[in-house]
């Protein structure tokens, strides 16, 4: 038999729920030119001059996701990207 991984625990496994792996920090979605999304916490993001991209990469559009207290899944329409 061989040794346990060394990130093993021991521990049983835990399932988590929608609302415990879910944020209530408002975020910023970018999307860049050559079509790649990345998120930034706040709502105060000027993503042109505080994100940095890839050689021949540029800011696209953004959005802001709203905050919610309960936590939860917010879409952004393209259009508002």
């Amino acid at each position: 038999m061989s040794a346990a991984p060394s990130w093993w625990s021991g521990k049983p496994r835990k399932r988590f729920s929608d609302a415990e792996l879910l944020t209530s920090e408002p975020v910023t979605v970018v999307l860049s030119r050559l079509g790649w999304v990345r998120a930034a916490k706040g709502h105060d993001i000027d993503a042109r001059a505080s994100l940095s991209y890839k050689t021949g990469d540029e800011f696209q559009g953004g959005g802001e996701g709203p905050q919610s207290a309960a936590g939860g899944v917010h879409r952004l329409h393209r259009a508002s990207l």
